[in-house]
């Protein structure tokens, strides 16, 4: 859903169409992604069209590369310490 949006505003029924899932199940993914901020809906005529708001995902983004910077430092020094741990002779 949230990769058809990223390659164009799409209604429900739109999103519906390709996912082998029904409109009450797309509608209630909209509203947890629309609760979220990544996704907002504004009514054109009869239709409510779903928009991605990219730049909510972006943050998102950058807060995952920083704790896999944090955790990768951590365990590749947890590492080092088990090695030197298992292996006396060898300087941590």
């Amino acid at each position: 859903m949230v990769r058809q949006l990223g390659l164009r505003d799409s209604t429900a029924g739109e999103l519906r169409d390709g996912s082998g899932m029904s409109l009450v199940a797309v509608l209630k993914h909209l509203a947890v992604l629309e609760q979220a901020g990544i996704v907002e809906t504004e009514k054109v005529g009869r239709a409510r069209v779903c928009r991605l708001r990219s730049e909510r995902l972006r943050l998102a983004e950058d807060w995952i590369d920083e704790a896999r910077l944090f955790w990768s430092a951590s365990l590749a020094n947890m590492r080092a310490m088990l090695e030197a741990e298992a292996d006396p002779k060898k300087d941590p």
